[in-house]
């Protein structure tokens, strides 16, 4: 899909002078930040983006270009719209990972990565990863920048330092707040997002039925308890998407403009009050009550009509245990409790769990018809 009229290729940046540009340029960031230098990188620009990309990636930068552009539009829409001036994105094909980040100083910057998640469980399900991708960012950046009367005076005064209140209201609240509006409008303005996905619902009726649902100061901390990083999405997409079934989605407007308007932050109760007429702890203690009476009757209901097989546990303790696969009189999958490498287990009745192999990361893997297994793990390839 081609960007809108007026969309042109205006500069071409050889390795050679980016590198010297660098050495003008003091190390503001870790190495492993870095994009690779030596790329014949573009960048082509739209009436509000620029998007920056290795020349090879033309074809799927101007999608990009595109996307943005429409994700702008609805999220003016939905949202608030986005501040005045172009907002750079990167794209890059230089990591196996899927992911991508915005910033707010000392620019509007996105960094979107092309590798669609083909092994990430919680993201699979999309149309397209890249309009998943640059919805999402996007929110963020016209959710973050958005500033009251205190952000632009203080903003007026002293740029655009790093930083939340007073300066970017909206960093100072609990992270579930943010990555939970960002992934509630990935769903909202496409057809798919990890809100209509079914990843996401398992992990709140899980914690639901184990007694492990998290408060509402619980699902803003970082914490090496699983789900790890994952909370802020989880929680606040699905807490957010609660909130606005039942109130309407003008809601999350008047939730933003709260925040931007407070004089004194943190107050997100204060601002739950003016945005959705009810405290944020009293709606989020209500919506747990709720979501674990629901899990226990569907509990209840596949209980009633259940299959007579027995399940027994295979193994226990492990963050992360995919790709099941039979091996002899046993399973071999990859594991990973986030306490010591990655590796390929094996189980068999009775003799439990064995190692069977170290990997760089979480690998597919399969069993080949000799009996062997074949994986896959990432390695580094060039700097």
């Amino acid at each position: 899909m081609e960007c809108k009229a007026g969309a042109r290729i205006v500069r071409s940046l050889s390795g050679a002078g980016l590198l010297a540009l660098g050495l003008l340029i003091p190390l503001v960031a870790p190495a492993v930040a870095q994009v690779a230098p030596d790329e014949d990188w573009k960048t082509l620009e739209t009436p509000n983006f620029r998007v920056t990309f290795p020349a090879e990636l033309e074809s799927l930068a101007r999608r990009v270009g595109a996307r943005a552009e429409a994700a702008r539009v609805d999220l003016t829409l939905a949202l608030v719209p986005l501040n005045p001036g172009r907002v750079d994105i990167v794209l890059t094909d230089h990591l196996d990972i899927s992911n991508g980040f915005a910033g707010l100083t000392p620019w509007r910057r996105i960094v979107l990565y092309a590798r669609p998640p083909a092994d990430v469980d919680g993201l699979q399900y999309f149309d397209e990863w890249i309009e998943l991708l640059v919805v999402h960012e996007l929110a963020h950046i016209v959710h973050l920048d958005e500033e009251g009367t205190l952000a632009r005076i203080s903003r007026a005064l002293f740029g655009r330092p790093s930083g939340g209140w007073p300066f970017f209201p909206q960093r100072t609240i609990p992270n579930w707040t943010v990555e939970g509006l960002a992934t509630w409008y990935e769903s909202a303005l496409t057809d798919a997002g990890r809100l209509r996905g079914t990843n996401h619902e398992m992990v709140i009726r899980s914690a639901a039925l184990a007694d492990g649902f998290e408060d509402l100061g619980q699902a803003g901390g970082d914490s090496p308890v699983w789900p790890g990083g994952n909370r802020y999405y989880i929680y606040g997409s699905r807490f957010f998407g609660d909130l606005l079934e039942r109130q309407g989605a003008d809601g999350m407007k008047a939730w933003v403009d709260a925040i931007s308007g407070q004089w004194i932050p943190l107050r997100i109760n204060s601002a739950g009050r003016d945005a959705f007429d009810e405290a944020l702890t009293d709606a989020w203690n209500d919506w747990a009550r709720r979501v674990a009476s629901e899990s226990r009757d569907q509990v209840a209901a596949l209980e009633a009509v259940r299959a007579l097989t027995e399940f027994e546990p295979v193994s226990s303790g492990g963050w992360e245990q995919f790709y099941p696969r039979i091996l002899g009189d046993g399973v071999v999958y990859a594991r990973s409790d986030r306490k010591s490498d990655p590796q390929l287990a094996h189980w068999r009745p009775g003799a439990g769990e064995t190692k069977l192999q170290r990997t760089n990361c979480l690998a597919t893997l399969d069993v080949g018809p000799g009996g062997g297994i074949i994986y896959s793990e990432l390695q580094f390839d060039d700097p």
